[in-house]
Parts: C-alpha cells; structure tokens; sequence
C-alpha cells in the first residue's frame, strides 16, 4: 500500500525500458562510473587537468584502437596508427608521455618528437 506522502518509481520511469538500454549490471555500472569520454569532456569544459592512472588510460585505448581500428590490443597496431592514438591520447585525456610510452610501447625518443619536446 502505497501512502500519499510516498511515490511510487513505477509511475515516473518506465523500469522495463531502462534496463532494456543495457546489456546487464555491469554494463550500466561501467557506462556509470568509468566513462571516460564524458569524464574527460567535464573536467575540460571545467578547466580541469584529467590525471587517469594507467590502467584507466590503457582501457580507453583498448576501447578506441577496437572501435578505430578493429583491434582488441595496442600491441597489434601498426606503428602509424599507435602514433596517431598516441596524440589523441595526450590532446583529449592528458596522458602522460611516460604512460604513452609503457602502454604504447613507443620508443622514448619518438615519444618526445611527437610531442616537440
């Protein structure tokens, strides 16, 4: 029984439809609280410096070589292709040359002309 001081979620959200926009739990969690894309989009508009650690900055280039190049690792990209993910990851997520290095597995001195340093 439901009191008249009390809603009822039902009524507001179509609960059926908004699970159906998942795969499962963890997929919401994930889209939740590990977007990267939006997190990066907030701190810029705000000013902020985005510091990912390198585990979160190699999921996002896990997510983009498999989105833009079809790839499921960094290891398997020509060299061109982890140049150019290279640059998107320091213009658009702040990565670090190290972190860009290691993950990349580039080569220091690449790194720091990419870079004009």
């Amino acid at each position: 029984m439901i009191d008249e001081e009390m809603f009822c979620i039902e009524s507001f959200c179509d609960i059926k439809k908004a699970m159906s926009l998942f795969r499962n739990g963890n997929h919401y969690f994930f889209l939740l609280s590990k977007n990267y894309e939006a997190y990066s989009g907030i701190a810029q508009r705000l000013g902020d410096k985005i510091v990912l650690s390198d585990d979160e900055i190699f999921s996002v280039i896990c997510l983009t070589t498999k989105k833009e190049y079809s790839v499921t690792s960094p290891s398997m990209l020509p060299p061109k292709a982890k140049l150019e993910i290279a640059r998107k990851m320091r213009t658009e997520y702040n990565a670090s040359e190290k972190q860009l290095r290691r993950i990349l597995k580039l080569d220091p001195g690449v790194v720091k002309e990419l870079f004009g340093r």
